[in-house]
C-alpha cells in the first residue's frame, strides 16, 4: 500500500497484475565476535578465607610486611621475626637436648657397668665357694683335732660363700631381667 501511495505521489500508477519491484538488499559477511558493554555495579566483595597472623608470645614479630586486606600469594613473606631471641632459644633448647642425651648415655653406661660388676661379683663368689668347699673336704680327710676345728670353720665359710653366690645371682637377675 505504501508503494502504491509512493508511486501515486511520483505520478506513476501501479500496473495491474505486475509484481511489485524488488527491495534493495545489502549483503555482508557475518562474523563471530564478543560484544561487551561496560557495566558498573555496586556491591561488597568478601574473601573466601581470611587468616589472622600473629605470634604466640609478645615481642617476636619485628615487622609486618602486609596490611589488613592485602592479597597474599603462597610463599610471599608476611612478617619479619626477631631472630636474635628465637636463635638464642633454639641454641638453649639444643644445649638442653645435648645435656639430656649425655645423661642418657651415662645412665646406659652406668647400667652396663652395674651388670658387669654384678657378673664379676658372682664369679668371685663362685670361686670363693669352690675354694672353701675344697678346703673343707681336705680338712675332713686329715681327721686331726686341729684339722677338725679348721674343717668346721671352712664349712661355715663355705656356707657363707654359698649365700654370697645366691645373693650375686639374685642381684644379676634383677639387673638383667627386672624385679620379677
Amino acid at each position: 500500500m505504501l508503494i502504491s501511495l509512493g508511486q501515486a505521489a511520483l505520478g506513476q500508477a501501479p500496473k495491474a497484475g505486475a509484481p511489485p519491484p524488488s527491495p534493495k538488499v545489502i549483503v555482508a559477511t557475518a562474523r563471530r565476535d564478543k560484544v561487551s558493554e561496560p557495566k558498573t555495579f555496586v556491591g561488597t566483595v568478601k574473601p573466601l578465607r581470611k587468616s589472622i597472623v600473629g605470634s604466640a608470645a609478645p615481642g617476636r614479630v619485628e615487622e609486618y610486611l602486609v596490611n589488613d586486606g592485602d592479597f597474599v600469594k603462597k610463599g610471599d613473606p608476611i612478617a619479619h621475626l626477631r631472630r636474635g631471641i628465637i636463635g638464642a632459644e633454639k641454641r638453649a633448647a639444643e644445649a638442653e637436648l645435648a645435656l639430656r642425651k649425655a645423661e642418657l648415655a651415662e645412665l646406659a653406661d652406668s647400667w652396663g657397668n652395674k651388670v658387669k660388676q654384678a657378673k664379676a661379683h658372682l664369679a668371685s663368689a663362685q670361686a670363693m665357694l669352690a675354694f672353701r668347699e675344697a678346703k673343707s673336704s681336705r680338712g675332713k680327710t686329715l681327721g686331726t683335732s686341729a684339722a677338725r676345728e679348721e674343717t668346721e670353720e671352712n664349712i661355715a665359710l663355705a656356707s657363707q660363700s654359698h649365700a654370697l653366690v645366691e645373693e650375686a645371682v639374685t642381684t644379676l637377675r634383677k639387673l638383667t631381667q627386672g624385679p620379677n
